[in-house]
């Protein structure tokens, strides 16, 4: 995500009940209702400090439609709070401003919150068509709405990163917007294992055959994935999770041939690759001329495992958010005399 000016304080807010209505209204009504609440609270609180010392807020939106909602939703709450009509009024240097993708240019407030919109539509389904992010220059307009907020930018969104699956896209502009989802979910370090998709065909013949193999087990094989400066030679694409990757897959091809230093430095960037978080599996081409089906299958039930490893710690997380979501029991003793 090269593109993008980012500020230290960013937040993450999952919508879990959202719907983007894809087919009708082109909006998403949980994460407007969230945003209404925010901006009902913060003001609020701010109402209460001088006028001087009170900061701004506003909102950007993917599309005019969502923010037609929220500009709405937000009239008819204010009118129930006579002393929040400051914040909208002309004497307010900065009042509350909501606007979205295409003509949020020029404007600034202390506080942006950011609605995604797009995300499940009522089947579950989740296209890959985000608007704006796909047409020329996505990603500029993407760089503008990020680098609105002065201090704070909150970012709602019913749409996971690791759901945009970029293999099913070339836009740039989708592209960075599933990196800033990553950033605003998980920091920082999410940028440094973002991948760029595949970036170039198969180096060799060797490649070719573990590929095809591999798809003929089922398994999804993207073909040379950009990672940071580095390149994976074969990328499997988690099967629950179209937008993220399971595993990558080093074939030692001409890379071993070319001495110790080469390989010293192959260890090295696996090393690194490890680091960011990918799990590596190494095919070696003299065990494959061999072996070719032992080989397969070896790799297949390393992949396997991976992928039960992987969905015991999803199903982990699931329990302990429920766990954590219920209500505390009441402890108290009643002592009838």
């Amino acid at each position: 995500m090269r593109c993008l000016k980012l500020l230290d304080h960013y937040t993450f807010v999952e919508v879990k009940n959202g719907v983007y209505d894809k087919g009708n209204t082109r909006t998403n009504k949980a994460e407007a209702t969230m945003i209404t609440k925010e901006i009902l609270a913060r003001l609020n609180l701010w109402k209460m400090l001088p006028k001087k010392e009170r900061p701004s807020i506003g909102v950007v939106t993917f599309n005019s439609e969502q923010q037609s909602l929220i500009e709405n939703m937000v009239e008819t709450e204010v009118r129930k709070y006579p002393d929040l009509v400051w914040f909208f009024s002309d004497t307010c240097l900065e009042p509350v401003l909501v606007k979205n993708i295409e003509n949020i240019q020029g404007d600034e407030r202390d506080v942006m919150l950011f609605s995604i919109t797009y995300g499940p539509d009522a089947t579950g389904k989740v296209s890959v068509n985000f608007g704006p992010m796909n047409r020329d220059g996505g990603e500029r307009r993407l760089n503008v709405a990020v680098t609105r907020a002065r201090r704070e930018m909150i970012v709602y969104s019913t749409l996971q990163p690791e759901k945009i699956d970029l293999t099913r896209t070339q836009s740039i502009g989708v592209r960075d917007l599933k990196h800033f989802l990553e950033f605003a979910k998980g920091g920082a370090g999410a940028l440094a294992s973002a991948n760029q998709g595949s970036v170039g065909g198969y180096d060799s013949l060797f490649e070719v055959a573990v590929s095809n193999a591999l798809s003929n087990k089922h398994w999804r094989v993207i073909p040379q994935i950009g990672v940071s400066s580095y390149r994976i030679d074969l990328g499997i694409v988690h099967p629950d999770k179209p937008g993220e990757f399971l595993c990558g897959i080093e074939c030692d091809g001409a890379t071993y041939h070319r001495g110790a230093t080469a390989r010293d430095r192959d260890k090295l960037r696996e090393q690194i690759l490890c680091g960011l978080g990918w799990n590596i599996q190494r095919v070696w081409s003299t065990d494959w001329w061999i072996d070719a089906k032992g080989a397969t299958d070896k790799l297949h039930n390393s992949l396997n495992k991976l992928l039960e490893v992987d969905r015991k710690k999803y199903q982990d997380a699931q329990e302990l958010e429920v766990i954590n979501a219920r209500p505390l029991q009441d402890s108290t003793t009643t002592i009838v005399i």
